[in-house]
C-alpha cells in the first residue's frame, strides 16, 4: 500500500497543476522522514571489506531504499523546480515565502548512499528496462524523463551537486552525456526536448567540479564531448536554458579534467554497456561537425573555493529605494563560481550583451574586483570582498588544495560509509499514514569542506576567441 501512495504522490507532484497543493508543511514533513531513512547499521561491512553496499542489504532494506528514493524525487519535484537558476519563474506563488530557503534546502538535501541509487534508475531508464529482485521496479514505474527532471532539481541545492560528483560523478555525466546523444542524433522518444534540456543543464552544474577534478572520460574512450554538445546546441528544439548551458560547456570544455575513470565511481553493479554510447551512435557523434573552436575565458584559482562577500552599491545620486546598509543588501557565497548563477542565465545580462555571456569571464571578473585589480573592469553594480581578506594566495598552497582534493575523493565516500555504518535505526515501520516513522538523522553525504582551489597546468597553446 506504501508503495502505490508514494507512486500517486510523486506522479502527483510531477503535474504541476497538482504540485501547487502538496506544497505544505504537512506532505513536507511526511515525505522528509521517508526519505531520511538510514541503511541497517548491521547489515552494512566496514570500507575495507567491501566497496559494493548493496550486497550486503537485506530484502527489506532494498525495498525501504525505493520507498527513500521515490519520497526525495517527490520532494525534488515540490520544492526544486520552480524559481531556481535555469528554471521557469512561474505566476504561482514562491514557496520560500511559505517554507524559507533554508528549509527548502534542507529537504532537497540528498545523503551520499542516495545519490548511486538515483544514477541506477537513470540507467535503467534510460535503457527502457525495470529493476529485478527486491527493491526492483517494473519499467513502467520510471522512464528517463522523470530520473533527468529529479537531477535537475536535486542539483538546485550546491551541496548535492558535490555529493553527486564526489560518489558517482563520472557514470553521471557518462549518462547524461549519452541521454543528450540519444535526443540529439537518434531522436529516440523516451528523451525529448525538456528531458534533453535537464540533461544538459545538469551537466552544466556538475561541471563547476569538474576544473579540479574527473569530469569525464577522454574522446579516445568513447565520449566525444564538444560534438555531441554541440549537436543539441545546434538543434532547433534546443530550449534558451538548454542552449545557455550548451554553450558555457563548450567554452569552458579546454579547462575541464577529461581522465575519468569509470571503475572509481559508484554505483558498482551499472551494466557496463549502459556506459557506453555503442558503435552507432559513437560513430554517428564524430561524424557531426563542430563549427569553429569555441574556448572561454581561462579561470583564475580564485574564483574556486574562496568565500566573499557581495554588497550592493548604492546609486549615484538620487533616492536610494533599498537600506544599502542593512543585511539586506549583503550577500554570502562559497566562491566567486558561486555568486555568478545570480548574474548568469536569466537576470537579464545577457540580454545586455547580445545572447552571449561567460560565466568563467564574469567570475573572473569577480575575483579581480575582490582582489582590488579591476578598476576598469566590470563589477556588476556590487562591491566584492573576500571573506578572508585580501591575502595573496600562492601557487604552492593552491597546488596543496588540489592535491588534497583529488586525494581524498574515494576517502570521502569511505566515510560516508563509516557514517552510513554507525547510524542506529529505529524499528518502527516507515509510513506516510502514521507518526510512528524513521527517526534517523539525516547524512550528511560529504564531509564539510571548502571546495579546494583549481590549479590548471599552464597552457601555452594560444586559443581561438571567436
Amino acid at each position: 500500500m506504501q508503495d502505490a501512495a508514494l507512486y500517486i504522490v510523486m506522479n502527483l507532484a510531477l503535474t504541476p497543476v497538482t504540485r501547487l497543493y502538496l506544497r505544505n508543511e504537512h506532505v513536507a514533513r511526511k515525505l522528509s522522514v521517508i526519505a531520511r531513512y538510514s541503511s541497517s547499521p548491521n547489515s552494512i561491512p566496514a570500507p575495507s571489506q567491501s566497496t559494493n553496499i548493496n550486497e550486503h542489504k537485506t530484502k527489506q532494506e532494498k525495498q525501504k531504499d525505493l520507498q527513500c528514493l521515490k519520497a526525495r524525487m517527490t520532494l525534488a519535484y515540490l520544492f526544486g523546480s520552480e524559481h531556481n537558476f535555469g528554471q521557469a519563474r512561474s505566476s504561482t506563488p514562491s514557496y520560500h515565502d511559505a517554507f524559507g530557503l533554508e528549509t527548502k534546502q534542507e529537504l532537497l538535501l540528498i545523503k551520499g548512499s542516495e545519490a548511486p541509487l538515483l544514477v541506477e534508475l537513470l540507467a535503467n531508464t534510460l535503457h527502457s528496462r525495470g529493476k529485478v529482485g527486491p527493491g526492483g521496479y517494473n519499467g513502467s514505474t520510471f522512464n528517463a524523463k522523470k530520473a533527468l527532471y529529479a537531477i535537475r532539481c536535486l542539483l538546485t541545492n550546491s551541496l548535492n551537486v558535490k555529493t553527486f560528483f564526489v560518489t558517482c560523478g563520472v557514470k553521471l555525466n557518462v549518462l547524461l552525456l549519452k541521454a543528450l546523444a540519444l535526443h540529439s542524433i537518434q531522436e529516440v522518444p523516451n528523451v525529448d526536448l525538456e528531458a534533453a534540456e535537464d540533461a544538459c543543464f545538469s551537466i552544466y552544474l556538475l561541471s563547476n567540479h569538474g576544473f579540479m577534478g574527473a569530469f569525464l572520460p577522454s574522446e579516445e574512450e568513447g565520449y566525444p564531448f564538444k560534438n555531441i554538445i554541440h549537436c543539441y546546441a545546434q538543434k532547433k528544439t534546443c530550449t534558451a536554458a538548454g542552449k545557455h548551458a550548451a554553450m558555457q560547456l563548450l567554452l569552458r570544455h579546454a579547462y575541464l579534467q577529461f581522465d575519468g575513470n569509470l571503475d572509481d565511481d559508484e554505483p558498482k553493479n551499472i551494466v557496463k554497456s549502459d556506459l557506453e554510447l555503442g558503435d552507432a551512435l559513437y560513430s554517428a557523434a564524430l561524424e557531426m561537425e563542430v563549427f569553429g573552436n569555441t574556448v572561454g575565458a581561462e579561470p583564475m584559482d580564485d574564483i574556486f573555493g574562496r568565500p566573499l562577500t557581495r554588497r550592493r552599491l548604492a546609486p549615484i545620486g538620487g533616492k536610494m529605494p533599498t537600506p544599502w546598509d542593512s543585511n539586506v543588501s549583503v550577500a554570502s557565497f562559497n566562491s566567486a563560481l558561486d555568486s555568478v548563477q545570480e548574474l548568469s542565465f536569466g537576470s537579464g545580462l545577457h540580454e545586455k550583451s547580445g545572447g552571449f555571456i561567460d560565466d568563467i569571464e564574469i567570475a573572473n571578473n569577480i575575483a579581480k574586483t575582490a582582489n582590488g585589480k579591476n578598476d576598469d573592469g566590470e563589477a556588476y553594480g556590487f562591491e566584492w570582498s573576500w571573506q578572508d581578506g585580501n591575502g595573496a594566495i600562492n601557487e604552492k598552497d593552491v597546488r596543496k588544495k588540489l592535491n588534497d582534493f583529488r586525494s581524498g575523493k574515494m576517502d570521502a565516500f569511505k566515510g560516508l560509509l563509516r557514517n552510513v555504518s554507525t547510524r542506529e535505526r529505529p524499528t518502527e515501520p516507515i509510513t506516510i499514514f502514521d507518526h510512528k516513522t524513521c527517526r534517523a538523522v539525516p547524512c550528511r553525504a560529504v564531509p564539510c569542506r571548502a571546495v579546494p582551489c583549481r590549479a590548471v597546468p599552464c597552457r601555452a597553446v594560444p586559443y581561438c576567441l571567436h
